[in-house]
Order: structure tokens, then sequence, then C-alpha cells
């Protein structure tokens, strides 16, 4: 025989509300987290095709945080039939040890520039193409995690 010893706790209704936040917050991340990795690794494939026009960083300013600092991008780079360059920004997430050194490699430097051929306006900067010109310029090995727009 059963007794009411022997019978698990009655579940409230606020310990269910509470479990179906912390799950669902949890799956919000994830799905989250699964949709930057899909959309960045298609967006960085899609540019890897596009013709290479070479720019110029004009400027760069770092936002630290504890451990990774934002480092944002301005560069310049030619369009066809346009007399002036055509301004841009590109922010990438690097660790915060390594912020300043990216930020002295890459300040005034010619870099590839990844132009879209339907519209010349639109372009990308690409790591692979970046991590060169700052693994040139220094000699330590460099983290990088990327950031969405």
């Amino acid at each position: 025989m059963i007794s009411k010893y022997d019978m698990p706790p009655a579940i409230s209704s606020f310990d269910w509300l509470r479990h179906l936040t912390v799950g669902g917050g949890a799956i919000w991340i994830l799905v989250d987290i699964a949709s930057r990795v899909f959309r960045k690794v298609g967006k960085e494939s899609v540019g890897l095709s596009w013709p290479i026009a070479y720019g110029t960083v004009t400027d760069v300013d770092v936002s630290k945080g504890m451990r990774r600092s934002c480092l944002t991008l301005q560069y310049s780079y030619p369009v066809p039939d346009e007399p002036y360059p055509t301004p841009a920004e590109f922010e990438i997430e690097v660790v915060s040890a390594e912020a300043n050194r990216w930020a002295e490699a890459l300040d005034g430097k010619t870099i590839p520039v990844r132009v879209n051929p339907e519209n010349c306006w639109k372009s990308q900067l690409l790591l692979s193409d970046l991590e060169p010109i700052v693994q040139a310029s220094t000699s330590s090995s460099i983290s990088v995690a990327t950031v969405e727009d």
C-alpha cells in the first residue's frame, strides 16, 4: 500500500512556470547562437566569390569589454565611375588583450575588400583576408571571434 509519504511532492503552477521560463530561455539562446553561426558562414561563403578591390582603413575604434573587445574598422574602397572612394564599416570581436594589436596592425593599411558585383555599394571584409595582415605586423598568435551586424 502506498502512503502519502511515498508520493512525489505536488508541483505548483509557479514551479511549472519557472521550469518553462528557464527551459524556454535556454532554447532561445541556442537558436540565436545557431542562427548567428549559419548566417555568418553563409555570408562569408557568398563574399568569397565577390571580386577584390583594395581599400584603405581610414579609422579604427576599440570598444573594450572584460574578455572581448569590439573593433570597428572604417574603410574606403574605389568604385568604378565614382570620383571618390566609397566609405564602409566593419566590426569584429577580438580577445581584449589583442584589440590594440589589431588596431595598430590595420590602421592606415591597404586591405582586400570583397565588393558585391551586383551592387558595388555593398562590400565585405573577410577575417581570412585580414588575419595575414595582422600576423605580419605582430609575432604572437591572435584570437578572433566574429560579431554579427
